[in-house]
């Protein structure tokens, strides 16, 4: 039975139900691709997971109901149309040994030779059910069940890019280097994941995959080839202009700054993260202070701020959490813009209320856009400047704007923008489609308990501290795609209370999910 699952105030789950199970997933793939093909006002992406398609919409263009009917309407097209014909992909692999560290605990634990174990992992075609954990990694179904094993107890902290890897009934293959606890058999020298292409993966939903085992000397030889094919790495542009060029100069990166803005649209179901700003409020007002298109890109800045120094006259602004802000050791103000001069040095010190702060300037920051968005994704090292944090010495172009618009002063007052100061702040929630699994009293605790930011959080999501909300069962939560909600009114964010960025790839229900 299919079941139509509101989550959050602009997105829709249609779950086909909750196994892994090929003709499920070719359901989910059907009514992606119709829904793909309709061009439907209103609709923003679909994410296929193994058993239930994520819709992003915008409810001002799209009311639910009639995207529940259009879906609906969708699914009673003639069932004996399927998804289009499945491309297979052909991939080699280096089995054993250092490539796959595995394979020999593996045989033992199923009882077979390592020989057949290869066997048996490359004699089969498996499916691409989904993207997601990072870009570009497959969740292939499909496995024997005689190689059918749990997860490491353990997770390794650093698993090499090209890794082969089964864990249950699934398999998969690591497009970059990353934590990860399933058990690795071998390695491919492909290149799972490529930013300067389009799309930027090699495998994408509901294609079918065979693995081929190769020899050292055929590996290598593949791996001379893939390096041959110039990979283009993206770095910030140098301007004809030389020396006229606007810049400001990085003489100190801070703990985390990196470019962002509004995030990158469209690509979840490759596995590729959004990103953008973690505080799209406090990003926009900035752009706004100095006159910009509200979506351009701006520093934000994580606790301990740069510091910076102009080349040219330019106006800027910081906005967000209140960090201790000075223009040549002389306090500054946050919220309204300010003109530096030549030679004028801003440092932005350390954090005195919130966690993040963002600093825009006139004529926005000329980086390259990567995929749609200058948002710097640090894991798939791209976007922003060279796809990583700031670091003393670099140097950030600035584009060019309308004289007038250099007029140092607040354009709107700050009593207007700034969020109040409290010392407890209030998330709004709204339950999720999961929130059955949960006891009452859980679902109890979650809207009356105070909890506390965890220092083991990032710009994936906030791990709060306070009482565990049990679960009706123990099974694991089938994985659906990821949702967030970013807007903010009155200081206080609203929407779902993890707010997913960088490390989001559109599908983890928890931690189970992690390959």
């Amino acid at each position: 039975m299919v079941r139509f699952l509101p989550a959050g105030e602009s997105h829709l789950i249609v779950e086909f139900g909750q196994v892994i199970d090929l003709a499920v997933n070719q359901a989910v793939h059907t009514l992606d691709q119709r829904l793909k093909a309709t061009n439907l006002p209103g609709l923003k992406e679909s994410v296929p997971a193994y058993a239930s398609l994520l819709i992003a919409y915008d409810p001002l263009l799209l009311p639910l109901e009639t995207l529940v009917a259009h879906c609906t309407e969708l699914m009673r097209v003639d069932a004996a149309v399927k998804p289009t014909e499945r491309e297979r992909v052909e991939i080699p692999v280096l089995y054993g040994g250092e490539w796959g560290l595995d394979l020999s605990e593996v045989a033992r634990r199923v009882g077979l030779t390592q020989e057949e174990v290869v066997e048996l992992h490359a004699q089969v075609t498996y499916t691409v059910y989904m993207i997601g954990f990072m870009p570009g990694y497959p969740y292939l179904g499909g496995l024997n069940p005689r190689l059918s094993l749990p997860r490491l107890a353990t997770p390794r902290t650093k698993v090499p890019a090209g890794s082969v890897a089964i864990a249950e009934l699934q398999a998969g293959i690591y497009p970059l280097e990353s934590p990860g606890g399933w058990h690795l058999l071998g390695r491919t020298p492909l290149r799972l994941y490529r930013p300067d292409c389009s799309p930027p993966v090699l495998l994408k939903p509901w294609q079918s995959v065979r693995f081929r085992p190769v020899t050292l000397d055929e590996y290598t030889h593949i791996q001379a080839q893939v390096a041959a094919d110039v990979y283009i790495r993206i770095r910030p542009t140098s301007d004809a202009r030389g020396g006229n060029m606007k810049t400001l100069l990085v003489l100190a990166g801070g703990l985390l700054t990196t470019v962002q803005d509004c995030g990158r649209q469209g690509l979840q179901a490759f596995g590729v993260p959004v990103s953008g700003a973690m505080d799209t409020y406090s990003l926009q007002w900035a752009n706004k202070l100095v006159g910009n298109d509200r979506s351009l890109a701006a520093l934000e800045m994580t606790i301990q701020g740069p510091l910076l120094r102009a080349n040219a006259r330019m106006l800027v602004a910081l906005t967000g959490g209140k960090f201790a802000v000075t223009v040549n050791g002389s306090p500054a103000p946050q919220w309204e813009a300010i003109c530096l001069a030549p030679g004028d040095e801003m440092a932005c010190g350390a954090a005195v209320r919130g966690a993040r702060a963002y600093l825009a300037v006139a004529g926005g920051f000329g980086v390259p856009p990567v995929m749609g968005s200058r948002s710097t994704f640090l894991r798939g090292q791209i976007g922003g400047f060279a796809g990583r944090a700031l670091r003393a010495g670099d140097s950030l172009p600035v584009g060019e704007c309308e004289d007038r618009a250099l007029l140092a002063g607040s354009f709107t007052p700050r009593s207007l923008l700034a969020p109040e100061p409290s010392a407890v702040n209030t998330v709004r929630v709204m339950l999720g489609p999961q929130d059955n699994l949960f006891t009452r009293e859980a679902v109890l605790e979650l809207e009356q308990g105070e909890y506390a930011v965890s220092a083991e959080s990032d710009r994936m999501a906030y791990r709060l501290q306070g009482r565990p909300l049990l679960r009706q069962t123990k099974a694991d939560m089938s994985d659906k795609g990821r949702y967030c909600e970013r807007r903010r009114s009155a200081g206080k964010y609203s929407g779902a209370a993890k707010r997913a960025t960088d490390s989001d790839v559109g599908r983890q229900a928890d931690y189970r999910g992690i390959p």
